[in-house]
């Protein structure tokens, strides 16, 4: 055997030499190796039958330019092994006589597999951003609505505070009585402006903050909770009541702070019951553990169930039950940190449910 046979024969490359009609004159080992076949078995037939059905229009018409092409042909297609399987091959040909050619053959099975790979990253990518830009944006529109609510709720109790002090300059020295009252109304108002400040600053931190991810039991989270809310409980019946809870991917102390937000939100608006009702339980979903929070309370119209969660929103009169109305929003708040989504469902003097979808993979957005 000739130098030049052994270098065609143990080339890394697989090798086909055709003749008229396209036939296979020669195939070195690499060859036979790539279609699972002895190089004798080959010789005398078409290189087309060795070819995936979706790759045969292709090689028929690439063989005849091979013929009128100088530089040769360069293409992708399959191939397909004697039992039955197909690889992908990137085939490069050059004519060398009247009706033959030689055909390199290389798999790249790996390349491909890498570049799907690298596609499936990109897309996923693509997915985060999208995903992040989104709750960005919504964040973004967020804090215009509560650089709004702010202002608005802030200016009452300062309009008060100024209107009082002017009423008291007058009355200091006229009507001792008066001037008392006007000192409480500015005591009052001062207060609720410490009030919404503190709720205000409490909302700020829901966005920031370090955090560790780790495996969560939601049972123990739920008993320390409980504690916290004894205070809240005294002198009253509430049947406080969980079911079994998932062991969920989260930071410790911001899912106690929904936990506890959640659950003061429903001892305050079932305190006008004789018996309070409030019961805890978890669905799972593919990409989520949705937890579920019912109580008896006096519930809400549905149709104002998006303001639940807004900044200094409130859908029952303060005179009845107090607070900044910043509870919930604070709740929503530490959910969408973590890409997590909450809503409520409910009925006039029915009762409500707040329902929590914590995300299975959790991403923090800072």
């Amino acid at each position: 055997m000739g130098k030049g046979r052994r270098l065609y024969d143990c080339a890394p490359v697989g090798y086909f030499t055709l003749g008229a009609g396209n036939t296979i004159v020669q195939a070195n080992l690499r060859a036979s190796q790539l279609l699972g076949m002895e190089s004798s078995r080959l010789l005398g037939r078409r290189l087309v039958q060795f070819t995936a059905p979706e790759s045969r229009s292709t090689l028929a018409l690439l063989l005849p330019r091979l013929q009128t092409s100088k530089e040769g042909l360069v293409a992708e297609l399959r191939l397909q092994r004697n039992d039955g399987t197909t690889f992908p091959v990137r085939l490069k040909g050059q004519a060398y006589a009247p009706e033959g050619s030689l055909i390199a053959v290389t798999d790249i099975t790996t390349e491909k597999a890498a570049q799907e790979e690298l596609l499936r990253m990109n897309e996923t990518l693509e997915a985060r951003v999208t995903e992040r830009t989104a709750r960005i944006l919504e964040l973004s529109a967020e804090l215009q609505t509560v650089t709004v609510a702010v202002a608005e709720d802030l200016m009452a109790p300062i309009r008060r505070v100024a209107s009082f002090a002017e009423l008291l300059r007058r009355d200091v020295t006229e009507d001792q009585e008066a001037s008392v009252k006007h000192i409480e109304l500015i005591a009052r108002s001062v207060e609720r402006m410490e009030e919404l400040t503190t709720a205000l600053l409490e909302y700020s931190r829901a966005s920031h903050g370090r955090v560790r991810l780790a495996p969560l039991d939601l049972n123990r989270v739920f008993v320390e909770v409980e504690k916290d809310l004894q205070p809240h409980m005294e002198g009253r019946n509430v049947q406080l009541a969980c079911g079994p809870l998932p062991t969920v991917l989260a930071d410790s102390h911001t899912m106690q702070q929904v936990f506890l937000k959640v659950l003061e939100n429903a001892l305050k608006f079932t305190s006008t019951r004789e018996v309070a009702r409030i019961h805890i339980r978890a669905e799972e979903t593919d990409s989520a553990f949705v937890l579920r929070f019912e109580d008896n309370g006096v519930g809400f119209n549905n149709r104002n169930k998006d303001k639940l969660f807004g900044v200094f929103k409130r859908l029952h009169p303060e005179s009845a039950f107090p607070g900044a109305g910043m509870g919930l929003a604070v709740v929503r708040r530490l959910c969408t940190r973590f890409g997590g989504r909450i809503w409520g469902d409910g009925r006039v003097d029915q009762g409500a449910t707040l329902f929590l979808a914590w995300p299975k993979q959790p991403t923090v957005l800072d």
